[in-house]
């Protein structure tokens, strides 16, 4: 079994999509609600970052029934594991033969025929269903075609130019918007949480009309065709309208592509004014394609003078790096007068490495009582305790030495962490050591609460896998599952709870708000 639990913690690319997923499903159900009201204001788009999203053709065919598609996942959810899959330890002794019994029957007596594809997707929603009737919300039975695209997702930038979205289709409802390219066309037009619902006027580079079939698209309800049939109208456009559920209120976006300016930097954005130079790698005024930029969509300009911004898109490998790269500029710009916001809104989470790497810049342990250091063994001759990661199967520790005065002078109130209802996981974990260490404040709103861990296990069972290139080849299925809790360095656990900040810096939903107080902050 392939069980990394270094690489595979905190927000790899799966565990990113499924709490992003629930919380979309839940957000965009919602919405979608409240917008009954008018018989046109039905969803669904396209899955743009910073690139045009590819054809696939093993998506292509009708749109099967709900009926068909409720009879399927009702037999994903007693078809379990097939092939002789079983979850060692989750059953009692000879009861997993029922789960084999109704494999046999269904088999021989299921009124109709199935194809090995919705035989396939019935034993993956079966084995998501027993994870899920465990209480693992984030458990899923993947396919080999699932696996491999979890493993090998297509390359999301290209060269040309780009509306500079990307999204998420929820079914039956629409499209919901996961984020938007910075200094793209989508850019303040679009944001995370939008769902669009219909699209028209799309027009290819020329100006002509896109095509469907040979006919003139029109207007795209987008629950009314299939994801593949919409991913390959919106590729052929150049420009389109777009009508977006925003907050509860609908209102027409123009979008059309544009370049994107190139970046040496992937995983963080920044922002620095000492009064005599500006230091940043964002747009400070609008870009070609652009109807805003970020210093203004940010309030940036208003942080005091040597007030450092950096922005964590992500915990991906690399992003520490960069992260250590920008704060030693700072610090060599503003010297002892640098203070610092990490800003980890909307920051999903990523590997627990980065976030381990990136605590050890922002935290120390002489904040605290030598009692509290010595009873929760937080310094040890490996270092700081940054978090531990604790399941039936092991416990683990992870310490990295503090590098927090290579960056700082003073102990304390040099610090500032931003958050929302959208920092998960890794973000989590770093914003429990700051807090933990009492490095930094806590500014925004609640974090997400997610204080468990999960891993994919490859299975000694094989199937049918179209690569990114076409090709047909074999793969194995997966088991996606929760493995273990972790805790903060004070053996704090936060699922389901999160991260609040308090009462003097809590509901600072608004950058302008988070810009206010933490000048405050900063200044007394």
């Amino acid at each position: 079994m392939n069980y990394n639990k270094d690489d595979d913690f905190f927000g790899s690319e799966l565990e990113k999509k499924q709490e992003e997923q629930a919380k979309q499903q839940q957000n965009a159900e919602q919405q979608y609600q409240q917008s009954q009201t008018s018989a046109e204001q039905r969803p669904q788009v396209d899955n743009f970052y910073n690139a045009v999203p590819q054809w696939d053709d093993s998506n292509k065919g009708k749109k099967p029934s709900r009926g068909f598609t409720i009879a399927l996942l009702c037999i994903g959810l007693v078809i379990v594991f097939a092939l002789g899959i079983v979850l060692g330890g989750l059953f009692r002794s000879g009861n997993d033969q029922i789960l084999s019994d109704v494999l046999s029957y269904v088999r021989t007596y299921y009124y109709k025929d199935l194809t090995d594809e919705q035989w396939e997707q019935a034993l993956a929603s079966g084995g998501t269903g027993i994870l899920n009737g465990l209480g693992d919300q984030y458990g899923r039975l993947l396919t080999p075609q699932e696996y491999y695209d979890l493993l090998n997702p297509t390359v999301e930038t290209i060269v040309g130019p780009s509306y500079g979205f990307s999204f998420q289709v929820v079914e039956g409802l629409g499209v919901y918007v996961y984020d938007t390219v910075t200094d793209s066309n989508a850019y303040g037009q679009l944001f995370q949480g939008d769902l669009i619902v219909q699209l028209s006027n799309l027009k290819d580079a020329n100006g002509n009309d896109v095509k469907l079939d040979g006919t003139p698209v029109g207007v795209i309800n987008t629950d009314e065709v299939t994801t593949a049939q919409l991913t390959s109208v919106v590729s052929m456009s150049y420009s389109m309208t777009a009508k977006v559920l925003h907050e509860q209120e609908l209102k027409t976006v123009q979008l059309t592509r544009s370049e994107i300016p190139a970046s040496e930097y992937n995983y963080v954005e920044f922002y620095l004014n000492t009064g005599s130079e500006v230091f940043t790698n964002v747009s400070t005024s609008n870009v070609a394609g652009c109807t805003t930029n970020t210093v203004e969509m940010r309030s940036l300009d208003e942080l005091g003078t040597n007030v450092g911004y950096i922005r964590l898109k992500g915990f991906d490998e690399g992003g520490e790096v960069e992260f250590q790269s920008v704060l030693q500029q700072m610090v060599q710009k503003s010297g002892d007068n640098l203070r610092l916001v990490v800003d980890l809104k909307g920051n999903p989470g990523g590997s627990v490495d980065v976030a381990v790497s990136i605590s050890s810049m922002l935290a120390h342990e002489r904040n605290l009582s030598q009692e509290e250091i010595s009873s929760k063994n937080l310094v040890t001759n490996n270092g700081l305790r940054i978090t531990n990661l604790s399941g039936r199967a092991f416990s683990q520790d992870y310490y990295t030495p503090s590098r927090y005065s290579n960056y700082f002078k003073q102990d304390s109130g040099m610090i500032v962490v931003w958050t929302d209802g959208n920092s998960a996981s890794a973000s989590e974990m770093l914003t429990g050591v700051l807090t933990d260490y009492k490095t930094a404040v806590q500014m925004g709103t609640r974090t997400y609460g997610k204080g468990i861990a999960q891993t994919a296990i490859e299975l000694p069972y094989q199937g049918t896998v179209v690569t990114n290139s076409g090709a047909t080849t074999n793969g194995p299925w997966a088991l996606y599952f929760t493995v273990a809790s972790y805790y903060s360095p004070l053996g704090n656990n936060i699922h389901g709870v999160g991260y609040t900040p308090s009462q003097n810096y809590n509901n600072l939903s608004q950058y302008s708000d988070l810009v206010t107080q933490t000048n405050s902050y900063f200044a007394r």
